[in-house]
């Protein structure tokens, strides 16, 4: 089960992740995803209580941050992330020393600063 909030502030949407973000409640995280960056410009994108995290997730933040270029809208991340995202994106590689070829307006999420 996914725990799922959006919150819409003028311009901003806030995006509150929690619960398993894996395959099986893929569907409903691109869902709710979309959902968040059609109501706004600039999308930040927070955690709640993470029970569970697999690769789907971390293909699905960064097919979203493609999406939000393309749109040129604005997409950010806490700088402090929930140790189960950060042991899983440091596990599988997404952590890069320098940003994604598809950032061109907002640096790759899963930049080291």
């Amino acid at each position: 089960m996914i725990d799922v909030e959006i919150k819409k502030e003028g311009k901003l949407v806030n995006i509150r992740l929690g619960g398993h973000l894996t395959l099986e409640n893929s569907e409903q995280i691109k869902s709710k995803l979309l959902e968040g960056i059609s109501k706004g410009k600039e999308i930040h994108i927070q955690f709640g209580e993470i029970e569970a995290v697999d690769f789907s997730f971390f293909q699905l933040v960064c097919s979203t941050h493609r999406t939000v270029e393309s749109q040129g809208k604005i997409i950010l991340m806490p700088e402090v992330i929930p140790a189960p995202i950060h042991e899983g994106a440091q596990a599988l590689g997404f952590f890069r020393r320098i940003t994604c070829s598809e950032a061109r307006i907002n640096r790759c999420l899963w930049y080291l600063k």
